[in-house]
């Protein structure tokens, strides 16, 4: 599940959590499936649902 952090808002809501939507999700999900691949393990996102496989080596 990807997640982000809040920028540029109230100073006690900056830096909460959020579950990550769109591209920001995507870009999250393929730069951890690149990371990934140093360990042996391939990943996969499903785009039309956002479900993530991993396949380990």
């Amino acid at each position: 599940m990807p997640v982000s952090l809040t920028r540029g808002s109230e100073p006690h809501r900056r830096g909460r959590p959020y579950l990550a939507e769109g591209e920001a999700a995507k870009a999250i999900l393929e730069k951890f499936a690149e990371l990934s691949k140093l360990f042996g393990a391939e990943m996969t996102v499903d785009a039309e649902t956002g479900r993530a496989f991993v396949k380990l080596a």
